[in-house]
């Protein structure tokens, strides 16, 4: 908590508009306290497509660039995440992900947001918006990232009729990408998400084996 307290202190400080900490601190053993103000407004996820003007979009990416540059990553940067304020700012809610120097955490906030501006309007306006803000390499390292374990699951699909679209719209991202950074597209690497549970029998398997073994005596010494 208190890394995500100087996450969100780092962002601010860069200029980027987000949750500002009211209070942190200890709030007795074991236990830590952290309230912040979280700007209101409609998440631009909510926004028709006619209403997410390019200036929306470039505004949008130029609160992940802040972000970036104060070594901040979000985690689920995506429409969602962000909203159109009262006074007709943009600005970032939900907590931080954390301070963080990785290129990859990065690359994963660029794809995040690459993919959900480009189901809202579209790859071209999408990836124009972003090259108007970022350097061309940013959007390159994002290149690997591009697929569907990579990101959050409020961006992938539940239906499983849906996954052969999103997969396309991935493909066709990715191939814009490359175009408009006039770079190749790189080999994906594959990624794998463990869910809680796979996780917990995976260690029940071990301690299961470790156990099983434990009880398997060893051969006397010198035994052929």
């Amino acid at each position: 908590m208190q890394a995500e307290a100087y996450a969100l202190l780092l962002a601010r400080q860069r200029g980027a508009r987000v949750p500002e900490v009211v209070v942190a601190g200890i709030a007795g053993p074991g236990t830590a306290l952290l309230a912040v103000r979280v700007p209101t407004g409609t998440p631009l996820a909510d926004l028709e497509p006619e209403q997410l003007t390019d200036q929306l979009l470039q505004e949008t990416w130029q609160q992940a660039r802040l972000l970036h540059e104060a070594h901040v990553v979000h985690g689920h940067l995506n429409l969602r995440h962000v909203v159109l304020t009262d006074d007709a700012t943009v600005a970032v809610i939900e907590r931080a992900g954390g301070a963080s120097r990785t290129g990859t955490r990065r690359a994963a906030d660029v794809a995040e947001l690459l993919v959900s501006t480009s189901q809202v309007v579209g790859i071209e306006r999408a990836v124009r918006a972003a090259l108007t803000t970022l350097d061309t390499q940013e959007l390159v390292h994002a290149l690997p990232v591009l697929q569907p374990a990579a990101l959050s699951r409020e961006l992938r699909p539940t239906d499983p009729r849906d996954h052969r679209r999103f997969t396309q719209l991935l493909d066709e991202l990715r191939k814009a990408v490359a175009e408009a950074t006039h770079s190749e597209e790189p080999p994906l690497r594959e990624l794998y998400r463990v869910s809680a549970t796979n996780l917990m029998m995976a260690v029940g398997t071990l301690i299961g084996v470790g156990a099983l073994l434990s009880q398997v005596a060893p051969p006397p010494f010198g035994t052929p």
